[in-house]
């Protein structure tokens, strides 16, 4: 009796635990929804609310009136943030199975020395990559972002972690059918990789679709703006003042992430079971 007690306790303090840790980690995009709903004066009182005594569209009709500069910063990330996980993946797969699986000399070098890449820190390299970039004539050009984006350590170490946990009985068998190393992993290894092909997908987006510093510095005019730039000056292009307008942009910002994730958080959660990956 004593031992269910302090089971059913155990887990009672485990359950509010969790409860209050999903508060204070979603209470933040509460407030910010609910006060895209508020009027100017409501938001600015002393004392704030937690829910809106009269709901106000005005800072979605003031987005709307001006939809043209949102609507560019909006599909200029969309853009970005599609086109880096797609070709990220199409880079980083094949290189990831070249490191677990083929025999070469140097290999566990060069794979050292990718992963040495994730201890240097973006603003160290920011400034080689800015002249690069100005070379190849892409400031002020979204593809920058893209051609920036296409390789990731991350991405290459999670693959080829991957790849060295599939049995290579099934590549053994595919040798067997006359498969060569390109077919094997055209045909057995990358319809088996889905898992961790849709982890890498979903965590790219998200991280493209919220970057701040490189767009920063490699973007300067609005019309070359993605959304997480482009909100600092929104409130400027659309002439107001009033921070409603502004967390109105941020909740409609938060809309495709939480779609990707709701739609995919099948995918995402089998692929961190497999790769072991800690969000």
């Amino acid at each position: 009796m004593k031992r269910k007690v302090l089971h059913y306790a155990g887990r009672t303090v485990v359950v509010l635990v969790c409860i209050v840790i999903c508060t204070l980690m979603l209470f933040p995009l509460y407030y910010m929804l609910m006060s895209s709903f508020k009027t100017m004066e409501e938001y600015m009182q002393a004392v704030p609310t937690f829910f809106p005594h009269a709901f106000s569209f005005k800072g979605y009709s003031a987005i709307f009136e001006k939809i043209d500069v949102f609507g560019g910063f909006f599909g200029n990330s969309i853009y970005v943030s599609v086109l880096v996980p797609i070709l990220q993946t199409a880079v980083c797969l094949p290189a990831a199975y070249a490191l677990a699986r083929l025999r070469f000399r140097f290999r566990n070098l060069i794979f050292v020395l990718f992963l040495s890449s994730m201890m240097i820190p973006g603003q160290l390299t920011i400034i080689q990559n800015y002249n690069t970039i100005a070379k190849l004539g892409l400031l002020n050009n979204v593809n920058s972002l893209v051609l920036l984006g296409i390789f990731s350590p991350l991405c290459l170490y999670l693959m080829k972690q991957f790849f060295s946990t599939l049995p290579r009985e099934l590549e053994e068998a595919g040798k067997i059918d006359g498969c060569n190393a390109l077919q094997n992993f055209l045909y057995v290894v990358a319809p088996l990789s889905a898992p961790i092909i849709a982890v890498n997908l979903i965590l790219c987006f998200n991280g493209v679709w919220g970057d701040f510093f490189t767009p920063m510095i490699m973007l300067k005019t609005q019309r070359s703006m993605t959304l997480p730039v482009g909100l600092t000056v929104i409130m400027g292009a659309l002439r107001t003042q009033d921070p409603t307008v502004l967390m109105a942009a941020l909740t409609m910002t938060c809309i495709p992430v939480l779609i990707v994730f709701f739609v995919f958080r099948n995918k995402l959660i089998a692929g961190i079971a497999v790769t072991g990956i800690k969000m």
